[in-house]
């Protein structure tokens, strides 16, 4: 009988906090750092705006459009798939006769999820222990829209020459090598992808999830840090790079890893 009495009032107390919170809903802006985990790792930038309104006190639905972008540059020298390198789509016909060509690349996504959170902490406290900070999980899907360029050719047109030799007065097997390889390699690339890629749909499926913690700064503000994980499913050309080889292809799907600040506002 014990037990079960505790057993109800736990139900109680849970049903409570799941079905007569006070339901309300906030604005939220975005802005952080984000990483492409891909053949070549980039970084870049990332903002949003979102609408976010709990349902009950434990989980929230919310609308969100971000955009962001990751730039990268390799120090390893991919060649041509004549010689046995992984350059082997068509747009990299021009590196056929050159030595190589080091990967540099400009990936944008704009995004439209769709947002659930999970307070798993509310279900289990009251309301003055978590009336000021506020971990949560979240997860999400969405239609994104990708863009991938290279900068694959000079201001004239022309693919580059000489790149080995440039990077072969370094040591590429030590971290100031490679520091110095990159320098040297954006001191002879001209900085502007001018070679957008089409050979895969623009328009697709984004999957995330994460997690965050809130600060109630008052009845109105909040501020917060935020950890996401992007995927698209069965895309593997963020950095432009789907095969090691000629005849060697990536593993695995290419992502981003998102961390934000975020400022939310109650209406």
């Amino acid at each position: 009988m014990r037990k079960l009495l505790l057993l109800l009032t736990f139900t109680i107390f849970i049903e409570s906090h799941l079905c007569f919170a006070q339901i309300n809903s906030e604005v939220i802006l975005k802005g952080g750092t984000q990483i492409s985990l891909a053949s070549i790792i980039g970084a870049g930038f990332s903002y949003g705006v979102g609408y976010q309104s709990n349902l009950n006190e434990v989980f929230s639905v919310g609308l969100h459009l971000s955009t962001g972008n990751v730039s990268g540059l390799s120090t390893q020298m991919w060649n041509h798939s004549s010689k046995g390198g992984g350059l082997v789509e068509p747009f990299y016909k021009d590196y056929e006769t050159q030595d190589g060509w080091f990967p540099s690349y400009q990936f944008k996504s704009t995004a439209l999820d769709l947002d659930l959170q999970l307070r798993p902490i509310e279900a289990f406290m009251f309301d003055k222990i978590t009336n000021k900070w506020n971990p949560y999980l979240k997860g999400s899907v969405g239609l994104v829209h990708k863009s991938t360029k290279l900068d694959l050719l000079d201001q004239n047109g022309l693919p580059y020459d000489n790149l080995l030799k440039i990077a072969s007065s370094y040591e590429a097997n030590t971290v100031q090598g490679r520091k110095d390889i990159s320098k040297a390699l954006l001191a002879a690339y001209d900085g502007t992808y001018e070679t957008k890629l089409s050979n895969y749909d623009p328009i697709s499926i984004q999957l995330s999830y994460g997690g965050g913690l809130s600060y109630q700064l008052s009845a109105k503000v909040k501020i917060g840090l935020e950890y996401t994980v992007i995927y698209f499913p069965d895309f593997k050309y963020m950095d432009g790079i789907l095969f090691r080889t000629a005849s060697d292809e990536v593993n695995g799907t290419d992502k981003l890893i998102n961390a934000s600040f975020c400022l939310g506002y109650k209406l």
